[in-house]
């Protein structure tokens, strides 16, 4: 009986080394596209209030990011960090990016946020996801 407790308090202590979520009330999607003029632009195709989590966790085997999105909590599929890339500045805040692989859209996909998570942007092909507090 003792070997089983111990078994059972070690693989919950090893099973996940952090989790933390983080609610939005904003879910903005968008559309990159060139226009006419040759230019850059992008439309917003979706804006939704609601109640979106994101539930960050560190990995059990490697230690890398990775994050759930729910959507009125219906799991909408992972996103797990292949790539960290360089913090970047946009409009005075701090970004922190990198390559995840996203079940989703079965493909890599950037993914930045700043350092406080209160605005987290999904690049996923021509689509950008924006979700804010």
């Amino acid at each position: 009986m003792r070997k089983t407790i111990i078994i059972v308090c070690l693989f919950f202590a090893f099973n996940n080394l952090y989790s933390q979520n983080y609610y939005y009330s904003k879910r903005t999607e968008s559309l990159k596209y060139i226009d006419s003029n040759g230019k850059n632009s992008s439309k917003v195709i979706k804006a939704n209030t609601g109640n979106f989590k994101l539930e960050f966790e560190k990995n059990n085997i490697d230690g890398k990011d990775l994050f759930t999105e729910y959507i009125n909590n219906t799991d909408m599929g992972y996103y797990s960090l292949t790539q960290k890339y360089t913090n970047r500045e946009f409009n005075g805040q701090i970004f922190e990016q990198g390559l995840f692989y996203s079940t989703d859209y079965g493909s890599g996909v950037i993914v930045a946020y700043n350092i406080n998570k209160t605005r987290l942007i999904i690049f996923k092909g021509d689509r950008i996801i924006q979700y804010d507090k």
